[in-house]
């Protein structure tokens, strides 16, 4: 594959992303063709205007059910907030979020914030991460407090890999991060298998939680009174029916026991962990309604989670503890495989690795399936479906960078007929093999830093091969 980059000598990026399969428009405007594969041509005569939409948006149904499911909103309601937002955002590539508007208020004021994400380091980091990989470099760019973590723990226990093979991939994932821009000085890298301090921070005793649930599901099993049953009842049928771990049923049935004839119903408990004496006091105080004092719980009957958690975090507030909060999140769209489908590591087919050769990644856009129509004639007659075209993501997506008016000329142009889909693919490949050459210059410049990094990317759990 050869590329002539002569003309680009004085030309900004902007502009080189536009000349880029130039020839291929240029043979396309001389000839009448019958194929869809060159570029070029005529205005359309019949391109629908309802559905026209260069940023995605009309697929954002697909989403739709998600909203409600999880309590997710419409990222576009809190855009006009974000101080210059990224172009995964203004163009509906992050289409969701819960609760983020705090982050946004914090940007603009200045104020402390963070920003968390991580990957699972199962197989090579492709096009379909970088999404992730931009979003924890904007946030930090903003003045966000940028964690990123390796998932090893994940990988090997629910993946099954040896820690010979998460070592390389998380290397290969933490490469990638530097070089499209995260800073290791300003943020934090971890794993988490050697990061005890946020282990130690959840030492949540949830299957405890669980057991105790199903102890009250199944009262009629054992309850003299089922509106009202015991827990000493409780401590004996999970004694005796519950296969569950050891320590956590007789942690659980030594409370039931010792709670006696308390009545077993749905309640909140605030535990007592590490609390002062005056927090604690401060507590029982805020509490409305019905409660139970104990020495070092309080159980209350009044109040939903939502409540309980965000009286217990304003009291810790006041008394100079953590008051964690539930985090806020945006979501992404996934990107549509180059083949069709999901972009998936196991079909290598579907996805650009940032591994990849160059040449490699140039021939898989060329190959890639694209939202055209059946002949050149047709496509100029009704335009193409950018919508659902998987070569037009990597313009949104990648390709166009920052330059939001390159991304929406390409769709403009597909969609009214004057873009074919053979020159389209040119383009878009000429600029993939830029940016993947681009790219691993920067990921070799970091490899030779790696030991300046405060992470240890070579796990010192023996190795294990699973079985």
């Amino acid at each position: 594959m050869t590329t002539d980059d002569s003309h680009h000598d004085d030309a900004s990026p902007d502009e080189d992303r536009r000349q880029s399969g130039g020839e291929w428009r240029e043979s396309d405007a001389r000839s009448g063709g019958e194929s869809v594969l060159p570029d070029g041509g005529t205005e359309a005569e019949g391109a629908d205007e309802a559905t026209l939409d260069p940023w995605g948006s009309s697929t954002i149904a697909d989403y739709r059910k998600l909203f409600e499911q999880f309590g997710i909103e419409e990222f576009d309601e809190v855009l006009p907030e974000v101080p210059n937002p990224h172009y995964l955002m203004r163009r509906g590539v992050i289409f969701g979020h819960r609760d983020y508007r705090p982050v946004a208020e914090a940007m603009r004021n200045d104020d402390p914030f963070a920003a968390l994400s991580g990957f699972m380091p199962t197989g090579d980091p492709h096009i379909g991460h970088k999404l992730v990989f931009d979003e924890i470099i904007w946030h930090q760019q903003q003045g966000g407090d940028a964690h990123a973590l390796i998932a090893d723990l994940e990988a090997h226990s629910a993946r099954g890999l040896s820690w010979d093979e998460i070592d390389e991939h998380a290397t290969d994932y933490v490469l990638s991060l530097l070089a499209l821009g995260f800073d290791p000085d300003e943020g934090t890298l971890y794993r988490q298998s050697d990061n005890r301090e946020v282990q130690d921070l959840f030492e949540a005793d949830a299957v405890e939680r669980t057991l105790l649930r199903q102890a009250y599901d199944a009262r009629e099993e054992y309850a003299e009174d089922v509106d009202r049953p015991r827990c000493g009842e409780a401590a004996d049928w999970l004694r005796d029916h519950q296969p569950a771990p050891a320590d956590a049923r007789e942690s659980v049935v030594a409370k039931l026991a010792e709670a006696g004839k308390e009545p077993l119903r749905p309640r909140i408990r605030f535990l007592d962990r590490n609390a002062t004496e005056a927090a604690f006091e401060a507590l029982i105080e805020a509490i409305d309604g019905e409660k139970r004092v104990y020495d070092e719980h309080i159980d209350t009957f009044d109040l939903d989670h939502a409540e309980a958690e965000e009286l217990a975090r304003q009291v810790e507030l006041d008394n100079g503890g953590y008051g964690f909060q539930p985090p806020s999140s945006i979501y992404h769209r996934f990107m549509t495989g180059l083949t069709g489908g999901k972009m998936s590591s196991s079909i290598p087919a579907s996805h650009i690795s940032l591994l990849d050769d160059p040449e490699d990644g140039y021939d898989k856009v060329k190959s890639a399936t694209t939202g055209g129509r059946s002949t050149a004639e047709e496509q100029r007659e009704k335009g193409g479906k950018a919508d659902e075209c998987p070569v037009y993501e990597l313009y949104a997506y990648l390709l166009s960078g920052d330059d939001d008016e390159f991304a929406k000329e390409v769709y403009d142009e597909c969609v009214g007929g004057e873009r074919l889909c053979g020159g389209c693919k040119e383009q878009a490949a000429e600029l993939m093999a830029e940016f993947l050459e681009d790219h691993q210059e920067k990921r070799a410049e970091w490899e030779d830093r790696l030991d300046e990094l405060d992470i240890d990317l070579d796990s010192d759990r023996a190795p294990t091969t699973a079985d």
